[in-house]
């Protein structure tokens, strides 16, 4: 008889990516009525035990017209970690602790901070940002979504200063938020830049307190993993593939994993087919593909109106050319996610998650699942707070299955 060895344990290897959650690119612009300077604290979990991390910002913003796009204006930036709550730590910058004139366009690193936070506990960034002529944020106004916890430590200031190393940050409750793209550090665990546009980005979702998590892609990574969310609505494959994305490459460059939810506004909102769009798919899960990373595709639900706020499913029809969708898109849509559910090979994914079943009435039906009291989705394109809830809990996305010792699912 053999002897049978106790199987060793699998070390996950060391690399330096997220190591908290709530990045997150900008998405807006604003040149007129400027503030003097922004003032902003947020909240984030350690998802490892962290020693030392950097602060990453991007002078610029994510636009569908011209995807990663330099702000036009120069910035003055400080930062800091807040944690334990009162406790400050602030970055230093090329050794300089509060840069100015950071070009238009710059991809900002900090030094790395030594400070010691547990896996699992909440911290804060606070960041102080100043430009004479631009800022870039993402608008809760704008783009119908909450990702600011404004009751649980998340606040964004005008005009009062640099209070990154003391004071208390007040909300102006203009919805404004601004903050780091992503945190890094050294780690031994997954971590995931979330691409694609505005169901990634969460928009129509509120965050849950104590959690800040904003899209169903955030929901499920967030209570688990780091994360950078790098949704932007309206944002195509097709235009991801066309405009500059230079600056997305770069910030993957620190994940593990990327989970794409590519393909819905092209075949539906676009001009293309689901041959264009899965030409153009592939073309961008091959470029994380290529850098080495473990890639993801979701299915994608398709849209429908309705004429009673979407609590039954018989009220529901089907989106029209006057809604702005093209003809022919729910064949499409059908197409692309049968693409996604057959033979990957050569495609760049590693594997794709059931997102459409999980919240339409049945496969293909193009409507909105209905349950017992508030409707999943509000405009019948996204997936409300409820919806986002509901996609979260279904276990499309196993997230055990990323955990060690299956950290190459």
């Amino acid at each position: 008889m053999g002897v049978i060895l106790a199987r060793r344990p699998l070390v996950m290897p060391s690399y330096v990516g997220y190591v908290g959650t709530r990045g997150r690119f900008a998405t807006n612009l604003i040149t007129a009525d400027l503030p003097g300077n922004l003032m902003s604290r947020g909240y984030f979990y350690a998802r490892d035990d962290i020693r030392r991390l950097r602060f990453i910002w991007y002078n610029g913003y994510s636009t569908p017209a011209t995807g990663n796009t330099a702000s036009g204006a120069t910035a003055t930036i400080a930062a800091s970690i807040e944690y334990p709550a009162g406790t400050f730590y602030p970055f230093f910058f090329g050794g300089v602790q509060k840069p100015t004139n950071v070009a238009s366009g710059t991809l900002l690193t900090s030094d790395y901070l030594s400070v010691p936070i547990p896996r699992g506990a909440k911290a804060y960034w606070r960041m102080y940002y100043a430009s004479a002529t631009g800022y870039v944020y993402t608008d809760s106004n704008v783009q119908a979504f909450t990702p600011m916890d404004t009751a649980n430590g998340d606040a964004c200031q005008f005009d009062v200063g640099d209070l990154t190393v003391s004071g208390s940050v007040t909300d102006n409750t203009y919805g404004i938020h601004i903050g780091p793209v992503a945190l890094v550090g050294p780690t031994t665990r997954p971590s995931f830049y979330l691409a694609g546009d505005s169901r990634q980005q969460g928009v129509q979702d509120i965050v849950d307190a104590n959690a800040g998590d904003a899209g169903y892609g955030s929901r499920i990574i967030g209570p688990a993993f780091a994360y950078c969310n790098a949704g932007c609505s309206g944002r195509q494959a097709a235009q991801f593939v066309a405009q500059n994305h230079a600056i997305d490459l770069a910030v993957a460059a620190y994940c593990s994993h990327v989970i794409s939810t590519f393909g819905g506004g092209d075949v539906i909102y676009g001009t293309s087919n689901d041959t264009q769009a899965w030409a153009n798919m592939i073309t961008i899960w091959g470029y994380f593909a290529a850098m080495g990373k473990r890639v993801y595709a979701d299915t994608v639900p398709s849209i429908s109106n309705s004429a009673n706020g979407f609590v039954a499913p018989d009220d529901q029809t089907n989106a029209s050319t006057g809604d702005g969708a093209q003809s022919g898109y729910q064949t499409y849509v059908a197409a692309l996610n049968n693409r996604l559910r057959g033979d990957l090979t050569g495609t760049g994914l590693a594997g794709y998650h059931e997102i459409a079943d999980t919240i339409q009435t049945a496969r293909d039906s193009g409507h909105w699942y209905v349950g017992t009291g508030a409707p999943f989705s509000t405009d019948g394109w996204h997936p409300n707070q409820a919806g986002n809830r509901r996609i979260a809990a279904s276990g499309a996305i196993d997230v055990q299955r990323f955990a060690a010792p299956v950290w190459r699912y």
